[in-house]
């Protein structure tokens, strides 16, 4: 619900910092829609045929201890100098969902690994993934999150 709580003033409803719409001395009840199939009401999203991301997260060159904060953005990117001991951060609003880490071995000095964290990451058949040792390889690490402290991983490796 969005009011201007009796007080005429304006609001304005702004989409990438774009405003899209600005009203003045109006209250609102019930769900508000929009053309994009937006349910602010539901928290639900309709119609859309893709759903893109703007960025990738890139955490830069990595080795020794490294934090992932998914709260900087579901696909990230780090590119390994040193063999890795990973942890997540999380928070208490983690959100339900699918993650992406795209990891680049370094051009030189590998193969490189990672310890990833015990407990809160699990894979299929309990088994972690081997990722690929070459110069510049790519692997592509998926995550679902289903809320609490876990999440599910799955790799695609070798991508050269």
């Amino acid at each position: 619900i969005a009011t201007d709580n009796g007080a005429n003033s304006t609001l304005g409803l702004a989409i990438n910092n774009n405003i899209v719409a600005t009203v003045s001395g109006t209250n609102f009840s019930g769900p508000l829609t929009g053309a994009l199939g937006m349910n602010f009401a539901s928290s639900s999203i309709d119609a859309v045929k893709t759903f893109g991301f703007d960025r990738e997260y890139n955490n830069g060159n990595c080795g020794g201890t490294m934090s992932i904060n998914w709260a900087l953005g579901q696909k990230q990117l780090m590119t390994m100098t040193a063999s890795v001991t990973m942890s997540f951060l999380q928070s208490g609003s983690q959100r339900v969902g699918n993650y992406m880490l795209r990891i680049v071995q370094a051009f030189s000095g590998g193969p490189f690994t990672i310890l990833w964290p015990s407990g809160s990451v699990k894979w299929p058949g309990g088994v972690k993934p081997t990722l690929s040792t070459g110069s510049l390889d790519i692997d592509l690490v998926s995550f679902y999150h289903g809320g609490g402290g876990v999440f599910y991983g799955m790799a695609s490796t070798d991508f050269v």
